[in-house]
């Protein structure tokens, strides 16, 4: 799907990966929180993926087991990045993630595909995000002095040791 506003970004939609409906009818909205003040990088755990069909797979079973096991309404991100620097959407731009204690006043979520403890996010993936949040800006929905969180700053046990290394040098 191509954005109007970010005429070079293409996003991966919902339909395309193959996600089911959210549970939530009525999803909370970030709406009246934009723009947000927060971008927390996440990341899903487990191995990577660099082709649009492993990825396809690893975000529809990402959403099957954020909706059964956590029992959540849906996906919990708003957006999902391959090795390969394909970009999925989540929740999209507009739809608050299930983070709502660590966040209250709301963020968008980007989350990167794989565990890195060892390995390093690749440059087309890093590239990805940051395209993601200069599009964000670009729409409003993100504020230019948001502030940019890893995932594992809420605790020394999430993981993503070298993607929280590689997200403290990011501007």
């Amino acid at each position: 799907m191509e954005d109007p506003d970010c005429p070079t970004l293409t996003i991966i939609d919902r339909e395309t990966w193959g996600a089911v409906d959210s549970k939530c009818t009525t999803p909370k909205s970030l709406d009246d929180l934009t723009p947000v003040p927060f971008i927390v990088i996440f990341n899903t755990g487990g191995e990577t993926c660099d082709t649009e069909p492993t990825c396809k797979t690893v975000v529809k079973t990402l959403q099957t087991s954020h909706m059964d096991d956590k029992n959540w309404n849906d996906i919990g991100c708003n957006f999902l990045i391959g090795g390969d620097g394909s970009k999925y959407e989540g929740r999209g731009w507009t739809t608050l993630g299930p983070h709502k204690k660590a966040y209250p006043d709301g963020y968008i979520g980007i989350c990167f595909i794989g565990t890195f403890t060892e390995d390093d996010p690749t440059l087309a993936a890093v590239t990805a995000a940051k395209d993601l949040i200069a599009c964000g800006t670009a729409k409003g929905l993100i504020d230019s002095t948001s502030v940019l969180k890893a995932h594992k700053t809420l605790g020394p046990d999430c993981p993503g040791v070298k993607l929280y290394e590689a997200v403290q040098n990011w501007e």
